[in-house]
């Protein structure tokens, strides 16, 4: 290094000419690279924003997404159980109904059954199996408990 000092700075060394043309080459070129990291933040900066606000877009969507599906769970939860109610409903009616009209008759038949009907039936163990189906229906109808409730005598 060449130190020379110029004339208006007599403490300063002076550098030599190919040095500050050099110093000034890599401070231009810094200069650019520091304008360059700039544009590339703020860009950085808009994608950031933009990527946040789908970010908040999907989340609202999520939320209204499982909001929606609780109610409609909810929905589906109330018209099972009013369904199964109206089921049960139904059941008992029908079942009720049955007794009304099936347990006399079962009762009638069942009193029917004698030796003698069985003597005069073509096939006895058909005649047998129908009386055991006959039975069965009146075991499955609880027509015993429908008649003392009913006040009538069980067959």
């Amino acid at each position: 290094m060449n130190q020379e000092t110029s004339p208006e700075t007599p403490d300063r060394p002076t550098l030599p000419r190919n040095r500050v043309e050099e110093l000034i080459r890599i401070a231009t070129e810094l200069t650019d690279e520091i304008e360059d990291l700039a544009r590339s933040s703020g860009h950085q900066f808009v994608s950031l924003a933009r990527t946040a606000k789908i970010n908040r877009r999907l989340i609202w969507t999520s939320i209204t997404a499982v909001a929606f599906a609780l109610v409609l769970a909810t929905v589906v939860a109330i018209n099972a159980v009013s369904i199964n109610n109206i089921t049960d409903r139904l059941d008992t009616q029908q079942t009720v109904q049955r007794q009304r009209a099936l347990c006399p008759l079962y009762g009638i038949f069942l009193d029917s059954k004698s030796a003698q009907g069985r003597k005069q039936a073509p096939d006895p163990a058909k005649y047998d199996h129908a009386f055991e189906v006959i039975a069965e229906g009146y075991a499955v109808l609880e027509c015993d408990q429908y008649l003392k409730e009913s006040g009538r005598d069980a067959w």
